[in-house]
């Protein structure tokens, strides 16, 4: 972005100059501005990816160290890789318990159904506690769920997928509960027709068309905005909201960074010396079934890694904002890896 602003910087400047005595000055003092602007960038990365810990306070009550309240959150988006992520940070948590330190930790996902609307809507809930009280959390919910909870001020981080390989997993691991063993053309083709639909089915179809761009508002979705309203309050959350962005394709990577700006999340507490036994290791988790029950006589139906071709459209055709939110996550992704000097580093930091 800040290559496209220098040349259109440029390029206007040179235009506007009567003359080339006038240009070459004009010009110069363009890309010594956009150069200013990397360097304030690459500051600002820098300074958002600083480690820090969990801030420890004690408890008057008992005397014991706990975590203040609303410190990290993961903002989970399904099929993306953030189970395995959620599975290190309880890992990674557990790992306070022997220092009798209390680290609270709660997970709030809409796909719970109706014990997370009354979440959301009943404020006498008996969630209400544990959101308030929690020192992290995993909100596999949109991010301005987290604005009425008083989490906005949190450190955040997130993973973000292509979204033919997300919808496709997607379909892949509840084909039969979600989509009832129909081929994802056909589903698509009734979404055109109906539109997304009340009721029962509603968490599965909204996973179908751009659901990481509708995690990522800070208002809510059902707010009257034009899709390029919602792709830019997207993009500027990808951009400034979170501490680190994560890529399914780089998880590993991911996980790494995780450890560098957030130490208690690292594989290997350097506390720990040469002991391993309380090492998180990052694990695949929630993978496909392997009897989804769609064959002949509830046997599998062998979906394949990957979408053929109009199938693979279908899903493009219906996520182009996500689209435009992944590419921007790879280019936040890459920004990260250059401010941690990790690009020819093997992911390492």
């Amino acid at each position: 972005t800040l290559r496209k602003e220098e040349l259109s910087c440029t390029k206007k400047m040179a235009a506007s100059a009567a003359s080339i005595a006038t240009r070459i000055p004009a010009v110069i003092m363009c890309i010594v501005l956009a150069s200013s602007m990397v360097s304030i960038a690459f500051a600002d990365m820098a300074e958002r990816l600083k480690p820090r810990d969990l801030e420890m306070i004690q408890d008057e009550a008992t005397n014991q160290m706990v975590a203040k309240e609303k410190q990290f959150f993961h903002l989970h988006h399904m099929k993306t890789g953030g189970t395995s992520i959620n599975s290190l940070i309880n890992c990674a948590l557990r790992r306070f318990t022997p220092l009798h330190e209390n680290v609270p930790f709660f997970s709030l996902s809409e796909c719970s159904g109706k014990s997370y609307i009354q979440c959301i809507e009943q404020e006498d809930n008996h969630c209400r506690p544990k959101v308030n009280s929690s020192a992290a959390m995993s909100y596999c919910a949109p991010l301005f769920q987290t604005n009425q909870f008083e989490w906005n001020q949190a450190d955040a981080v997130t993973v973000i997928r292509h979204p033919v390989d997300r919808v496709w997993s997607m379909f892949r691991f509840q084909t039969l509960s979600c989509y009832e063993c129909r081929n994802l053309t056909d589903i698509y083709a009734e979404l055109d027709e109906n539109g997304i639909t009340d009721g029962k089915g509603r968490t599965c179809q909204v996973q179908l068309m751009n659901h990481q761009t509708r995690n990522l508002l800070t208002s809510p979705a059902d707010q009257n905005f034009t899709e390029e309203e919602k792709l830019a309050e997207a993009l500027h959350n990808i951009n400034s909201r979170f501490a680190i962005v994560g890529l399914t394709e780089e998880l590993p990577t991911f996980a790494t960074m995780l450890g560098h700006t957030f130490p208690w999340l690292a594989e290997h507490l350097e506390s720990d010396g040469d002991d391993h036994k309380n090492d998180c290791k990052l694990r695949h988790a929630n993978s496909s079934p392997k009897n989804n029950r769609c064959g002949p006589r509830k046997t599998h139906w062998n979906l394949p890694d990957h979408p053929d071709e109009e199938t693979r459209q279908a899903i493009l055709e219906h996520n182009q904002l996500d689209l435009k939110i992944y590419e921007a996550a790879v280019k936040q992704f890459e920004r990260q890896k250059r401010a941690l000097g990790m690009e020819d580093s093997g992911g390492n930091v």
